[in-house]
């Protein structure tokens, strides 16, 4: 006999599915055609470690043509000590969407207040509908748990 899991019931704890590990949340491209993708690369009770290709996507007819205007990251639990950074790559185009990863630096929740900035390449941030895009994790910091990185695509770079 099987039960339904609740959101926060000790069962959906226990499942193997742990809700908020490695899942995409996405607002479509609207009219102004602006998709943001908040995207969980490890649950929030799950330890930050590096490697490549940590959640990969792929980009929806919708996203055709759309370039990477913002990228932001964040994590539940700090890191004690070194930084979190997360790098795009897109894989169809073998290339970086990045020139500079997004950081959170050691002691803080966000990469808002990075001692370096995110720097988008101008010349490889455009993705083709079901282009294969990449979240990799270069740092992860001491101790650092639940990251998520929030990335946004439109038609030209945000103010």
């Amino acid at each position: 006999m099987s039960k339904n899991l609740s959101e926060d019931g000790p069962g959906k704890r226990a499942s193997a599915n742990e809700f908020g590990t490695r899942q995409l949340f996405r607002r479509p491209a609207n009219p102004g055609r602006k998709a943001v993708l908040f995207i969980k690369l490890f649950g929030d009770n799950a330890i930050v470690v590096t490697g490549d290709e940590r959640f990969v996507f792929a980009a929806s007819l919708d996203m055709d043509l759309l370039s990477l205007v913002a990228v932001e990251a964040f994590v539940s639990t700090v890191s004690s000590s070194g930084g979190v950074s997360v790098s795009i790559y897109n894989l169809t185009q073998t290339q970086d969407m990045l020139t500079a990863a997004v950081t959170i630096d050691s002691g803080e929740f966000t990469s808002c207040t990075a001692a370096v900035p995110v720097n988008i390449n101008d010349l490889t941030n455009t993705v083709e509908h079901c282009d294969l895009i990449s979240c990799n994790v270069d740092g992860a910091g001491v101790d650092a748990m639940g990251l998520g990185v929030m990335l946004t695509f439109g038609l030209q770079p945000l103010p």
